[in-house]
């Protein structure tokens, strides 16, 4: 799957669907982008998504790092 999306990496959580009028939608997150990284923090067996996620609080921004179309992408988002 990584292959197919352009994404180097095998590690970073794919969107399967983004709902209109949630924050992610809002911020520009795509079907099909591959988040890689949370404030350039590697998502990776170390530092899984979830376990990023749970530093923050609602209201914080963080800089999410997405692979679309095989290209790198910084995309800005509240939670």
């Amino acid at each position: 799957m990584a292959q197919e999306l352009g994404v180097e990496q095998t590690k970073g959580i794919y969107v399967a669907e983004v709902v209109e009028g949630t924050a992610a939608a809002l911020a520009g997150i795509k079907k099909d982008d591959v988040i890689t990284a949370i404030n350039g923090k590697v998502i990776d067996d170390e530092y899984p998504f979830l376990y990023q996620l749970y530093t923050f609080v609602p209201g914080d921004t963080v800089k999410l790092t997405v692979v679309r179309d095989g290209m790198p992408k910084e995309i800005q988002i509240s939670l």
